[in-house]
Order: C-alpha cells, then structure tokens, then sequence
C-alpha cells in the first residue's frame, strides 16, 4: 500500500519524502527545509510539498503545540528510508542533518537556565534521535568522523540536561578515538577540550572520580591554555576542582578555586568561585570561612550579568547549586530550622528544573543528611526512596549507591543495628570504589561505628572511629572531626575505658566544635559529656555543661537533638 503511495507521487515529492526519512523522530519546518530539498524542489518549496504530503497521509502532523511538528509513520519511514539508500542519497541527507543539529543544538546550553524545563525540552529534547542517528552513520563504514565530532559537541548539553550519562560518555570516547596524532588533532582542538572535559563528568557521573577524570580534565586545561582561552580555563580548573574534592584531595582543591578565582571575570565567575572556595573550607572544617564565602556567593546578583551560556558553562544549574550549599553549614552552625528550608527550597529548584542529575544531587548530599540530623526521619525515609527511584531510573549508578548507604543509616538511626550495619558495610565498599562522594565517606563510617556500638561490637566500632580520625587529620578533612572524637568518647565508655579519658574526648569535641563555629556538633558533645558526669554523680556540673551550649541555640527546638537536651535539663534541674 506505501509501495502504491509512493509510485503515485510526482517525482518532486518522492524526493522530498525521501530525504524526510532522516528524521527518526519529529521535527519542524525549518528542518525539513534545510535536509529536504534536491535537484527538483528548493528550500522554499519544501513547506508547500510537505503539506502536501501531510494531505496525502504520508506525514503525519500534530497542531496542537506551540508550533506545527510532522513525523513519519515507522513503517512509512522504513520504507522510504529504503529508498533513500537505494537512490544513493543517504550520506548526503544525513549531512545535512548533522549541519542541521549543529546550528539548532548551537544555544542549547545558553537557554538551559533562561528557558522554563518544558520549553527547553520542546524547543531541543526531540532531537535526540536525530543525534544518535547522525552519529550511527558518522561512524559507519560509509560515514564522517569529523562530522560525528562536531555532532557530539553539539550534542553534549543535551546528553547532560537529559541526564543521559552512559550515552554521553560511550559518544565521546568513539568521538575522541576516531581522532588520529596530526594534524587533524590541531585542526579540532577546541572540540578536543570540549570532549575531554564532557568526558571527565561523564566518567564521574558513570563510575566516579577514578584518576581519569582529573586527567581528562587537566588535558582540556592543557589545550585551554595553548589557545589562550581564559573562559576555557576556567572551566576545566571547575572540572579539576570538582574532581579533587570528589576525591578528597582537598588542599588541592583549594589551590583550584583560587586558581578559578584569578581567572573570575564577571559576576557569575565570581558567584561560582565563591561556591568552590565555600565548599573547600568547609570540607576542610573551616566552616567560618565556608559560611563567609556562601554569603558572598549569595550576594551576588548574577541574574542581572549572566553572558550567554554562563549559566551552565559548568554543567550544573548554579542557582540550584546556590540553594544546596548554606544547607549543611546552617545545620552545623545552630540553625536547623533554617537547614531544612534551604535543603526543601535546593530540591524544590531541582525538581522544578527537570534535570536527575541536579536532583539526586539536591536530595543526596543535603535533604537526606539534613532530614537524619533534625530527626525528621519519616522526611528522611521519603528523600532517600525518591533518590534511589531517581537514580536507578536514570542509571545514575553512583547516586545509587549513595542512596543505599542513606536507608542503612536511616535503618541505624531507627533502632535497626542488625538490619543497618551490614546493609551499610556494604554500602560503604561499593562507595570507596565509586570515588564520587568521598567527602561523605567518614560520616558514613561514623554511623556505621554508632551501629556497631548498638550491638555491644565495641572493638569494631573503636577501630572504625580511630582509623577516620588519622584519616581525616592525614587528608585535613576536618569538617567531622568533632562527631569522630565524641563518637570515640561513648565507644570508649562502652568499652569500660576510665571516665576522665572518655570525657576526655568529649571536651576535645566540644572545643574543636567551638573553634568551628559548629554549634549543633558542640551540643552533642555536651550532651554526650552531660550523661557521663551524671553517671559520676555530678549533676550540677553536668547540667552547667548542657545549659552552656542550649541557651546559645534561637531556633530548631523541635529537633531531635535540641528535644533531648530539653528534656535532660528539666531531668537535673
């Protein structure tokens, strides 16, 4: 029956049908136009024979969006696209595709923070297909790596707002191994950076930050650097800095944020600067300095001086980022209250953004945690089966296994040690290989102690505490330490340790707290410094101890731990 169509069809449209078959999904006018035409019809013909075709049933049309778009049945477009081979006008067809997605993907990563999700989504997200058929021919037997290439550039913004990693990163490493030393390698050396930094979040988003994806990094630096191009500067020191911290090599990733910084040219630079050098200190336990440089970050007003595609020249939504950073710091610092709306607001951005990646990294690293330390543990139960349905949705294995961790911690937290602790020794393991959230691996080691001291397995849980302790002072991970040593004082009391060393340990949490400005740490240490003095009988020094640190807090006094500390006072009062 197509067979009759098609013969019926005056040779004009049977060559514009047939060019039409390079489309795998819908597409528009305007790219109709620019693959379509041929020897009988013009650009300027093809609107009026496509309308033609559409009259014919031949293509169909959906009218009802913002704009007209047309597609091709799946059998028509087999059977056309048959013909299109058989004339010996693929490969020309298919390049003007790939000419095509090039100039349309052009601004994609410039309008992903100034378009709403669904507009975006309307305006590129149809041309996925289109992408992955080009590349199907480009490198084919019959096809063009160089125009491959320049499709995957095209293309990486869309893999990333799609939150299509595997794609991404199985696309530009067949993109970077089908160039060759030479000069082809000069020729293309910005789209070679621009691969080997997609490559380097590929890689992480993927496995996690193994030493190929600093490197990837430091390639695209290198080639930056030749072309004299700041703006691709720093954006690679942005890859290298995320992947230092990713990986805990923290006195690193400060020289990369102020490397990042010297190279700040506008506000939107110096917006992401601040973030990179608030989150270093605060990893590296200087939470004054993090929560100065947050307050920075959030001063500026970078809706105002974004250039084009500023916003996400880092991959990420930054003011979604904005939102996420002050969350763990309001926490640490007394004001629980204020965590749990900045965490709530990151995941609403998130949400309302459309991007996976943004999200499970919203959920992850601050609602999850957030939610555990207020004792909000229903919320907390919530957040982490959305980031485990996310992630596995979206085969963002990492994510995956971070959220694992977060339901054995939360199954811990429950009064569930039996349950917990295995769940998350695992969940450990499979997190040091992943190398994506380091960062996090000592309060997960610090629950995984408390899990264990549940269950009576002191020895287990005093070597877990004083193995992170060496290993959080040998990387200048500082940003848990105090947890560490009050969690090492309650091991060493389960352990039947003398009173005046575990205590010990409890003062020296409470001054490194205070030296922190970490005043939600600094309570659990009084707390925990308050029961030992009780159980020696010293109520009135105990209770001078609790009331120190509880009378400093303004807010969050329906938090789990501000409850307790309550309820321990009018106990000694």
């Amino acid at each position: 029956m197509i067979d009759w169509s098609y013969g019926a069809l005056p040779s004009v449209e049977q060559e514009v049908l047939r060019r039409l078959a390079v489309f795998s999904g819908v597409f528009d006018r305007e790219a109709a136009a620019a693959v379509a035409f041929g020897a009988e019809a013009s650009e300027d013909d093809v609107p009026g024979l496509l309308a033609r075709l559409v009259a014919k049933s031949l293509v169909a049309v959906d009218a009802q969006g913002k704009a007209a778009r047309y597609r091709l049945l799946d059998t028509t477009r087999a059977f056309v696209l048959k013909k299109l081979q058989e004339s010996g006008e693929l490969d020309l067809s298919a390049r003007r595709l790939a000419s095509f997605l090039r100039d349309a993907l052009g601004n994609s990563q410039a309008e992903v923070e100034t378009l709403s999700s669904d507009d975006w989504l309307f305006k590129y997200g149809t041309h996925i297909n289109d992408v992955r058929f080009v590349l199907e021919w480009a490198y084919s037997e019959s096809g063009d790596p160089e125009t491959g290439l320049a499709v995957t550039v095209a293309a990486v913004p869309l893999w990333y707002q799609l939150s299509l990693v595997d794609e991404c990163l199985t696309s530009v490493q067949r993109a970077l191994l089908g160039i060759h030393p030479g000069e082809r390698r000069d020729t293309h050396a910005r789209e070679i950076m621009q691969l080997y930094r997609a490559l380097g979040l590929s890689q992480a988003f993927k496995v996690g930050f193994a030493p190929q994806a600093p490197a990837a990094f430091a390639k695209a630096l290198e080639i930056a650097e030749a072309l004299d191009d700041l703006e691709a500067q720093a954006e690679a020191v942005w890859g290298l800095w995320v992947a230092q911290v990713g990986m805990g090599e923290y006195r690193a990733s400060l020289e990369s944020a102020d490397r990042f910084m010297s190279l700040a040219r506008n506000g939107l630079d110096q917006f992401i600067a601040d973030r990179m050098l608030s989150m270093t200190l605060f990893c590296m336990g200087d939470l004054r300095g993090a929560r100065r440089h947050a307050d920075l970050m959030l001063s500026h007003d970078v809706a105002t001086d974004l250039p084009p595609g500023g916003a996400v020249r880092f991959r990420f939504g930054q003011s979604v980022s904005a939102r996420i950073q002050p969350a763990q710091l309001l926490w640490m610092q007394g004001f629980p209250d204020e965590a749990v709306r900045a965490a709530d607001t990151a995941v609403a951005a998130a949400r309302a953004s459309g991007h996976a990646i943004s999200l499970c990294e919203a959920l992850a690293r601050w609602s999850c945690p957030i939610l555990v330390h207020v004792g909000d543990l229903t919320a907390a139960d919530e957040a982490i089966t959305e980031l485990l349905d996310l992630a596995k949705l979206n085969g963002l294995g990492p994510w995956e296994v971070f959220g694992r961790c977060w339901k054995a911690a939360l199954l811990i937290q429950r009064g569930l040690p039996e349950r917990g602790v295995p769940l998350l020794r695992n969940g450990l393991a499979e997190l040091r290989q992943v190398k994506l959230f380091n960062l996090y691996i000592v309060r997960f080691v610090g629950l995984l102690a408390e899990g264990h001291a549940s269950l009576g397995e002191y020895t287990e849980a005093r070597a877990l505490v004083e193995t992170a302790i060496a290993s959080s002072q040998e990387k200048n991970e500082l940003w848990y330490i105090t947890e560490l040593y009050r969690l090492k004082g309650d091991v060493l009391s389960g352990c039947g340790e003398p009173p005046d060393l575990v205590e010990r340990c409890y003062l020296q949490s409470m001054e490194m707290a205070g030296r922190q400005d970490a005043l939600s740490l600094e309570l659990r240490a009084a707390m925990s410094l308050t029961r030992s003095a009780r159980q020696r009988g010293d109520n009135r020094g105990a209770r001078e101890f609790l009331a120190n640190v509880y009378f400093r807090f303004t807010e969050g006094f329906e938090t789990a731990d501000l409850k307790s500390a309550r309820a321990m006072l009018a106990e000694m009062s």
